[in-house]
C-alpha cells in the first residue's frame, strides 16, 4: 500500500509539473501570455480549416499541398490573439476574430497582422524603431517553435481539378 501511495504521489508531481510546463513561454514573449488556447470553440474564431481554405483559395495557393499551425494566447484582459503560421509561404498572420461568421471565415484574408519572415522581420528590437508592420526575427520564431510545439497542425491537400 505504501508503494502504491508513493507512485499515486509521483504521478502526480509528474502530471502537475507538465501542466505547469506548458505554461512556460519563450523569453521573446514579453509581457507573457496567461495561457495558450486554441480557437476551435471560440465564437470569434472557430475551427481554423474553414478559414485556411478561404486564405488559400483568395491566394490562389490551393493547387499544392499547404502546412499550416495555430495557436492561441490568452490575455489578461481577456483578449486572445490567435496566430497562424503560413510554413509554405513563412509567414505569421494573425487572425482577425468575428462574430460574424461570413466575415469570420474571412477572417485570415484579412489578417489583423501579416508578418513574412525575411520581408517583415528584423534582427533587433531597435530596428522596429515605431514600426507595427515588423516585428523581430528571434520573436517571429518563437511564435513558430512555440505553435509547431503547442499548436494544432493542419495540412490542406490541393484543390481536385
Amino acid at each position: 500500500m505504501k508503494y502504491v501511495a508513493h507512485l499515486f504521489c509521483f504521478l502526480l508531481l509528474v502530471h502537475v509539473s507538465s501542466a505547469h510546463a506548458t505554461d512556460n513561454f519563450p523569453p521573446e514573449f514579453d509581457p507573457q501570455p496567461l495561457k495558450r488556447a486554441l480557437p476551435d470553440n471560440d465564437p470569434y474564431y472557430g475551427p481554423p480549416e474553414v478559414a485556411i481554405r478561404k486564405l488559400l483559395s483568395y491566394w490562389k495557393k490551393n493547387r499544392g499541398t499547404n502546412h499550416f499551425c495555430v495557436i492561441g494566447y490568452a490575455w489578461p484582459n481577456d483578449d486572445l490573439d490567435i496566430w497562424v503560421y503560413w510554413a509554405e509561404q513563412k509567414r505569421l498572420l494573425q487572425w482577425r476574430g468575428f462574430s460574424d461568421q461570413e466575415r469570420r471565415e474571412a477572417g485570415l484574408i484579412t489578417a489583423q497582422a501579416n508578418f513574412k519572415l525575411g520581408k517583415n522581420t528584423v534582427a533587433t528590437p531597435h530596428d522596429i524603431n515605431g514600426r507595427n508592420d515588423v516585428v523581430t526575427r528571434a520573436w517571429w520564431y518563437a511564435v513558430v517553435n512555440d505553435c509547431l510545439a503547442h499548436g494544432e497542425r493542419f495540412t490542406i491537400k490541393p484543390l481536385k481539378q
